[in-house]
């Protein structure tokens, strides 16, 4: 067999199994990069779930970093307090047949607690107050007509004023009043009470209670030999308060003296007691706030019943300060309570006027 032929077999055959084996390979390459491809689609879309599009991944930026949150600090001693300027015009028994007394005061009422109290509520009250009244002479009966009309009063207790939105609140306190040239007989009588409340809030926004008082000393004074006794009317009321979502509230209250009044035989002082107590918020700290009282007067002959009820009004501009408020409503679980002793929660009884 001639050699030349032998390697032209040879060659073609080689070259024909080439090709098969490189044919027979690639189509091999081709269908396991198809099926990977399948099974790697089949994955990424049950992991988004059927129907969804595929998300493009974020990238945080730098700025966008959340930075850890800092504790907040509690104080050691958290505390509230508001400094108040008001005009009043207020009367009692002691006032007799005059009109009243008409003047300004200005007042401080504080409250404070510890932490492990604070969140609870719980806090103690230290308030008082300084008033300056009929500016051009008090007018008595025997002396000191040209002298002002000096009024005081201390406030000092315990009270919870519940932090959530519903729960009990209570106080209890005890108020002294000061006083100089007070009176138709310009007397310096000073006494003092214990005034109590407990309530219930609702919701945050309504509340309903009682409160009530009970004199705990008489102050006893002659004027030209005659015999004149001071105390605190005792009363109790049902009150019911609503806090605004401003930062506002309402407070009335309806009751009755229940004690055997100085002036009488037998009975209380007074027939009823009717009262209001607000606050509109003005700005985060400054505040107007007002109360009024009403003390209806017994059946008695001619104009001596003219003699014998009470009254007060006043209005006051308020500065708030110290600890942050606790939002219940916008109301404050550090401030106090109940408002410090006023002419409008401490009623005057007395045994004589004129």
């Amino acid at each position: 067999m001639n050699v030349n032929f032998l390697q032209k077999i040879i060659f073609v055959n080689l070259r024909k199994y080439k090709k098969n084996y490189m044919s027979r390979f690639m189509n091999i390459l081709k269908k396991s990069l198809r099926t990977y491809s399948m099974i790697a689609l089949g994955s990424h879309f049950a992991l988004i779930g059927p129907g969804q599009k595929p998300q493009k991944k974020h990238v945080e930026e730098p700025s966008q970093k959340v930075q850890p949150s800092q504790p907040v600090e509690t104080p050691a001693y958290p505390f509230f307090a508001e400094v108040s300027v008001a005009f009043e015009n207020f009367r009692g028994l002691p006032d007799g047949s005059w009109q009243g007394n008409t003047g300004a005061y200005t007042s401080l009422n504080f409250g404070f607690s510890r932490p492990s109290l604070s969140k609870h509520g719980y806090g103690m009250q230290l308030a008082g107050s300084f008033g300056l009244y009929e500016w051009q002479g008090r007018g008595a009966l025997f002396s000191h007509i040209s002298e002002i009309q000096q009024q005081g009063f201390i406030t000092a207790g315990l009270f919870r004023n519940v932090p959530q939105r519903s729960g009990i609140n209570f106080n209890l306190v005890v108020d002294w009043m000061f006083n100089d040239n007070f009176g138709v007989f310009s007397l310096n009588p000073n006494f003092g009470q214990l005034r109590a409340a407990l309530a219930y809030l609702f919701g945050g926004s309504n509340e309903l209670g009682l409160w009530g008082t009970y004199g705990v000393s008489t102050s006893h004074h002659t004027t030209d030999g005659i015999p004149v006794e001071f105390r605190a009317i005792s009363q109790i009321n049902l009150f019911w308060r609503h806090y605004f979502f401003n930062g506002a509230q309402a407070m009335v209250w309806a009751g009755v003296p229940y004690r055997k009044g100085l002036m009488f035989e037998s009975g209380p002082a007074g027939t009823f007691i009717a009262g209001v107590d607000f606050k509109v918020p003005l700005t985060r700290r400054w505040s107007i706030d007002g109360h009024a009282a009403y003390m209806g007067p017994r059946s008695s002959p001619g104009e001596f019943q003219s003699r014998r009820y009470a009254s007060d009004i006043a209005i006051a501009l308020t500065y708030s300060f110290g600890s942050t408020k606790v939002e219940k409503g916008k109301k404050d679980s550090f401030g106090p309570y109940f408002p410090m002793a006023n002419n409008s929660n401490f009623l005057t009884d007395t045994n004589l006027n004129f």
